[in-house]
């Protein structure tokens, strides 16, 4: 049978290594997003053809009528939603002005 002390050493253990785990998780999210935001704001500036297919994009979501609009304010959400922490991201990596170790512990 197993002991009450060591279930909740077990439960202790697994709980600590799952937050742990998650607290990683988030943090490379947070370094992909600001790193897309940076692709995407340099794809905005340089090619044409990403700037054509953004415009492109949001002429088709208002020209469709309601069911477009109720899509793009969906999608614009979605957008805000992921790159929420890509601006805090970006700034603290460019704070620590290259010290990886410090900007993992920021994040």
């Amino acid at each position: 049978m197993v002991d009450i002390w060591t279930l909740c050493f077990v439960c202790f253990f697994l709980a600590n290594f799952i937050v742990k785990t998650m607290k990683a998780v988030i943090k490379i999210y947070k370094i992909l997003t600001a790193l897309y935001l940076l692709l995407l704001i340099l794809g905005l500036i340089f090619p044409t053809r990403i700037r054509y297919n953004l415009i492109t994009l949001f002429q088709t979501f208002f020209s469709e009528g309601a069911v477009g609009i109720t899509a793009g304010a969906i999608f614009l959400f979605l957008f805000i939603l992921i790159f929420w922490h890509a601006p805090k991201t970006l700034s603290k990596l460019f704070l620590t002005k290259g010290h990886l170790k410090k900007f993992w512990d920021e994040i």
